[in-house]
């Protein structure tokens, strides 16, 4: 039943919603207005009264401390009934002066799945070794070290980084290639909303530019030259397509329409994102300008240095904008935002790259290990045997001697060593050498 605008207080009968400022507690408005925006159903179900009630008497204008709770619930039904002044009327106001606080009580938490903190850290390692990568294949290429052989480095070096090269470019191809179609099905599955949809290209490109980074050296290696032309083209074909995706994507809900739309707008995501576009494209004048000053002499390392740092200053790019994003998002939604937590999801993210790391780890130690370790574990586990089987003997043959005469004879037996077969003299040396 609609209240009589006689029964209502006398503060509150020339008050609407219009004439509430959000500003003086933008707590409150956020969260009235929050809860309001966030929730399709009815008028009842879309506010605490609780709050609303707190919201009037802190932001009204006039003082109307002594009203109760039940007074301003009848004055809000007399305005959207009567006067068909709801809440609606402080939307924008409160998006304009409580943009934060607005946001984070939308309830919106993410995606997991897209921009969890373990695909972070695997993107901060791919990047990273990418880095070393590179240097060294600058290394190589910047100097001829053919010249004189004082020049030359250390040849275990370089051939123990192409083995690691090699690993990693296969893991990273994998991980892109099938992180690109996973994310690619989910932004379809979830309706093609705009944040998926920016974090799926993203993604895309990052993976698509760190394959191209390692390109150029994995073309020269003869161990996979149809691989790297075919992960190329194959990550790029994928990246076209979450183009396609998110220039189609729309506003899910409020939150994306308002909050995610606005960030858009105010942050670097944008510049970072057509900086890296920029120069993946770089190589391809690069290459051009090569052909056409090779008749000069230009040597051919000038092409392979700048098709390889191009494209890894674009994987940084792509970096910094998955991040930007995920830090304004996080600053945006506040606690209940679930892409910094560790899932069972994020921890596979991770703990897929540790083959990588021990095929790593055998390569640099593998050597070592089988020529100095390895050995002397079995002259170790052999002159035990040795050790226990001689005590085994000893106490056969000599159970009533006392423990000193038990260890006069092994001294002797190690001091004085018998003349005998082949065998014996050699488990002696070994007995003597540890």
């Amino acid at each position: 039943m609609v209240p009589e605008l006689s029964n209502l207080p006398p503060v509150l009968r020339n008050l609407t919603w219009e004439d509430f400022d959000p500003s003086k507690n933008c707590t409150l408005a956020g969260k009235l207005l929050g809860q309001w925006a966030g929730s399709p159903d009815s008028t009842d179900a879309r506010t605490n009264p609780y709050i609303m009630a707190e919201f009037v008497k802190a932001s009204s204008p006039i003082p109307i401390n002594n009203t109760t709770h039940g007074q301003i619930i009848d004055w809000d039904m007399y305005n959207t009934v009567i006067r068909n002044v709801t809440l609606d009327a402080l939307m924008e106001p409160t998006k304009k002066l409580c943009f934060r606080e607005f946001c984070q009580n939308l309830d919106w938490e993410g995606d997991q799945d897209l921009a969890g903190i373990g695909v972070l850290v695997v993107y901060i390692i791919q990047v990273s070794l990418t880095l070393v990568f590179s240097t060294l294949y600058t290394v190589q290429l910047s100097v001829n070290w053919r010249r004189t052989r004082a020049q030359q480095p250390p040849i275990t070096l370089f051939k123990r980084a192409d083995l690691c090269f090699d690993i990693f470019f296969l893991s990273s191809f994998y991980f892109g290639l099938c992180f690109a179609i996973a994310s690619i099905i989910i932004t379809v599955a979830s309706g093609n909303t705009r944040y998926n949809s920016e974090l799926t290209m993203t993604t895309s490109q990052l993976s698509s530019v760190i394959i191209l980074t390692m390109g150029p050296k994995s073309i020269m290696r003869t161990r996979h030259p149809t691989l790297a032309r075919s992960a190329g083209i194959m990550l790029l074909v994928l990246l076209l397509v979450t183009f396609g995706l998110q220039t189609t994507s729309d506003w899910a809900d409020t939150f994306e329409s308002t909050c995610l739309k606005l960030v858009m707008k105010r942050s670097r995501i944008r510049v970072f994102r057509w900086v890296s576009v920029s120069l993946m494209t770089m190589p391809a004048p690069c290459y051009v300008v090569w052909l056409c000053l090779r008749r000069l002499g230009l040597p051919h390392e000038v092409n392979g240095i700048a098709f390889t740092w191009l494209p890894f200053i674009a994987a940084v790019m792509c970096l910094m904008c998955f991040v930007e994003l995920r830090v304004a998002m996080g600053d945006l939604v506040g606690d209940t935002y679930s892409e910094n937590q560790w899932s069972i999801g994020q921890i596979l993210a991770v703990t897929a790259w540790i083959p990588t790391f021990v095929q790593f780890v055998k390569i640099w130690t593998g050597e070592y290990i089988q020529v100095v370790i390895i050995p002397k574990l079995k002259s170790l586990v052999r002159w035990k045997k040795t050790l226990d089987a001689d005590t085994s003997a000893e106490n056969s043959t000599g159970n009533g001697s006392t423990q000193e005469d038990m260890e006069l004879q092994a001294q002797n037996q190690i001091e004085v060593p018998t003349l005998g077969t082949a065998e014996s003299n050699t488990a002696l040396r070994r007995r003597r050498s540890w």
